[in-house]
């Protein structure tokens, strides 16, 4: 039987179907792919450049720069195995017939397919159009320490994967009664989540062994990069809100105000900013410390911030020495 071609509108049609899947895809829990678009317009698009933000991820010493590429690293990992877990249609998504979790439950074989297609994408993005601009690679920044940074964090979550397959770690937890409690994780429920929130729930677990001895170091007087902290945060909030939508949909919306609600209460101290060493210095109501937060304008010595003209004489400009006194 002769075979029929498929007439070329049907075929754009059939693109641009895949087209609008994928923008979907996208668009979904945008709170995800938005960080991964903040760090490529870091690294090369030129946001933040003023303020250095380029040069806290591409920091000129190699130590630094490769702290922040393993939780850069893994923090693009985290974003994609949360996209993974909240899929309802996985069988969309493009694989590969190799997986990065081998020798595991089927369902974490999936998305170790996933994983080895997507993750090592967004970490090119991150680099590859770096190393490819002539004013960088004219420089002196090196720029294989984010690239072991990156891999190493790819090797150490493979690593920590295979370890709890083979230990029967996963396996213990999905068949426990807190993961049988969870609130997502009804009767309803296939039987295929259940491994992937297990995984979930080991991965949480050993990153927070992990931030121990981290936490221990950060209070030791070493100076750390940025970049370590603002994958912490970012880490956290990412899980924080894959929890809520996948177990407590429709709180996230709760969850949100609530993030406001905090914004606000932890910026309304106006002396939140302070130089260090001098904190003394900014105590609102003492009257044994001088004022920094003082001008003198026709005679008068004025406080911005709490009491408006200021007649103490432990207050006045001359205490301050931030103007000759008259």
């Amino acid at each position: 039987m002769p075979k029929i071609n498929e007439p070329p509108a049907r075929k754009m049609l059939g693109y641009f179907s895949h087209l609008e899947s994928l923008l979907v895809w996208l668009v979904a829990y945008p709170v995800f792919p938005l960080q991964l678009l903040l760090f490529w317009l870091i690294s090369w698009g030129g946001f933040g450049k003023g303020l250095g933000l380029d040069d806290l991820l591409w920091n000129d010493a190699p130590g630094s720069q490769f702290l922040g590429g393993i939780f850069v690293g893994l923090l693009f990992g985290e974003i994609l195995f949360l996209r993974y877990l909240l899929d309802r249609d996985r069988d969309l998504l493009p694989v590969l017939p190799w997986s990065l979790f081998g020798n595991s439950d089927p369902t974490v074989r999936a998305l170790g397919r996933f994983m080895l297609l997507f993750w090592p994408v967004t970490l090119a993005m991150l680099l590859l159009p770096k190393w490819a601009l002539s004013e960088f690679r004219q420089n002196e920044t090196p720029y294989w320490p984010m690239f072991a940074g990156t891999s190493l964090g790819v090797a150490l979550t493979a690593a920590v994967v295979a370890i709890g397959e083979w230990s029967g770690i996963r396996k213990w937890i999905q068949d426990s009664r807190l993961l049988r409690n969870l609130p997502g994780l009804g009767p309803k429920t296939p039987a295929a989540e259940r491994p992937l929130h297990a995984l979930a729930t080991m991965m949480v677990a050993v990153a927070a062994m992990a931030l121990t001895p981290v936490a221990v170091f950060w209070h030791s007087g070493r100076t750390w990069s940025p970049v370590v902290a603002a994958c912490l945060i970012l880490g956290v909030f990412s899980s924080v809100i894959g929890f809520v939508q996948f177990h407590l949909r429709g709180m996230q919306y709760v969850l949100l105000i609530a993030c406001i609600g905090w914004i606000y209460v932890a910026n309304n101290d106006p002396y939140k900013s302070t130089l260090p060493g001098l904190e003394e210095h900014y105590k609102a109501h003492a009257e044994d410390h001088l004022r920094l937060d003082v001008v003198k304008w026709q005679g008068k010595v004025y406080d911005f911030y709490h009491e408006g003209i200021l007649n103490h004489p432990d207050h006045s400009a001359a205490k301050a020495e931030l103007i000759e006194s008259d």
